[in-house]
């Protein structure tokens, strides 16, 4: 007996098959980087809307997921069992492709705080605190921890410093690289001009005997 021939919606359901198994096998062999639609297109050849086809069903199937990345938003798509590479999810910074401004923000104020209350500290000091408390999900890394760290020194809030392995930097090995706070002017920088409180305020003229120019209070306020 002849074999039976196959129907064509059965030949169509096989040609599907197969090319939602080569879209599997292709994103499952990036692992953590993943591929995007382009990616696709130009390994296996095929037309797009097979493509969204199989990517829709593998999706449904629980096999591969849709990750937003954090480039221009292009859609990254990984195998069930993988994790979404920094590169392409830019990190725990962002939440669906774009930057988590409010847990920027806290992580920052928490460093920032810290570093206040320490007196000094390193960057793993601060790390060790997030793993302690565990405040986020995400969790923060020591990579992030040091990002904060660099954007708050370069803000003017805090400032590297090396160990002395004395003092308030007791608890730190001599040498090692650590931050502190920037020392503050009051929170008035006005109420701190010496010109308020001087006895000869009204003899003061700017080209005078007495004039700021030459007022040895006035330079080391302006020095502070």
């Amino acid at each position: 007996m002849p074999p039976k021939k196959r129907s064509r919606d059965e030949s169509q359901e096989a040609k599907s098959s197969e090319q939602d198994s080569a879209i599997y096998e292709l994103i499952k062999s990036k692992e953590r980087s993943g591929v995007s639609k382009t990616d696709i297109k130009a390994s296996l050849n095929l037309p797009e809307t097979q493509i969204v086809k199989a990517l829709t069903s593998l999706c449904a199937k629980g096999l591969v997921r849709e990750v937003k990345g954090a480039r221009r938003g292009l859609k990254h798509y990984v195998a069930a069992g993988f994790e979404p590479s920094e590169e392409i999810t830019g990190g725990s910074w962002f939440t669906d492709g774009a930057i988590d401004t409010e847990f920027v923000s806290t992580v920052s104020s928490i460093v920032a705080d810290q570093v206040r209350k320490l007196g000094v500290a390193t960057a793993e000091d601060l790390h060790e605190t997030f793993q302690r408390v565990n405040l986020f999900k995400s969790g923060v890394s020591l990579q992030q921890v040091q990002q904060v760290l660099t954007v708050l020194k370069m803000d003017g809030r805090i400032e590297e410093v090396r160990s002395t392995g004395t003092g308030i930097s007791a608890s730190v090995m001599r040498g090692k690289v650590c931050y502190r706070c920037c020392p503050a002017r009051e929170a008035s920088a006005a109420a701190s001009v010496p010109c308020l409180v001087c006895p000869r305020i009204r003899d003061c003229t700017p080209d005078g005997i007495i004039s700021p120019r030459n007022c040895v209070y006035y330079q080391k306020w302006l020095n502070f």
